[in-house]
């Protein structure tokens, strides 16, 4: 009876004791590490995600490469990366303010597009403030604009109404006494082509005229055409 009693208490300490040790692995043995997802940057600024890797990465095993797996994926990755964009950057778009005796627009630089026209005398509500708009791009909802440009052959470069344009002043205004101003803008494809477009206002009208002056000092025939817009005087310098 005193050896089974005896047994059982070895066996309830021996119980106690594993318990104690599992607890304390619990809460002081050293943690293992977790594997996280890391990054590398390339010269040419390509960035390259690795997975996180396991234990047996980390810790190779009998026979096993001691080599990083994304060794090899570096250089890879940088052979076949997209080429950047080199596209240029599009001009800001900037307006050139024009003022008659009976219109107050605004020209825009890219296509040298009427982007806003108010009739400055003539108010929506009569006795209120507010004057009729008649070209805007103040919301999708109200969006008119006026756009022009040339066309032709497609193997030369025009001033169509994506273009860009420069001009000399940034703002315009029909001079007291003046019967008739003139709003030139201008436009070159770099290889000796030069087109003014230019606006044509005359007082007490609202009536606009366009005109197109085609200036080729590259040493090649062009030809082309108005594509859309109002009445135009078209006039070629060679």
């Amino acid at each position: 009876m005193t050896n089974n009693i005896r047994v059982f208490l070895w066996l309830a300490l021996g119980l106690a004791i594993y318990v104690n040790f599992s607890q304390w692995q619990m809460d002081y043995a050293p943690k293992p590490v977790v594997p996280t997802a890391t990054t590398t940057t390339l010269p040419d600024g390509t960035i390259i995600a690795s997975k996180p890797r396991s234990m047996s990465d980390i810790v190779p095993q009998a026979g096993q490469s001691t080599a990083s797996p994304d060794a090899a994926a570096v250089p890879q990755a940088a052979a076949t990366a997209a080429p950047a964009d080199s596209q240029p950057e599009v001009p800001a778009d900037s307006t050139v303010h024009v003022k008659t005796d009976v219109l107050d627009l605004e020209i825009s630089r890219i296509g040298g597009t009427l982007v806003k026209a108010v009739l400055p005398a003539y108010p929506v509500t009569k006795g209120q403030p507010d004057p009729v708009v008649l070209l805007n791009r103040n919301s999708l909802a109200t969006n008119y604009v006026l756009q022009t440009g040339l066309t032709g052959p497609t193997s030369a470069d025009r001033p169509t109404h994506l273009a860009s344009f420069t001009s000399a002043s940034n703002s315009y205004e029909l001079a007291p006494g003046a019967d008739e101003l003139r709003v030139p803008l201008t436009w070159t494809d770099g290889k000796g082509v030069t087109v003014t477009k230019t606006y044509v206002f005359h007082r007490s009208m609202f009536v606009i005229g366009l005109e197109y002056q085609i200036a080729n000092q590259s040493g090649s025939p062009r030809s082309s055409s108005r594509s859309m817009g109002p009445a135009t005087t078209f006039r070629s310098c060679d």
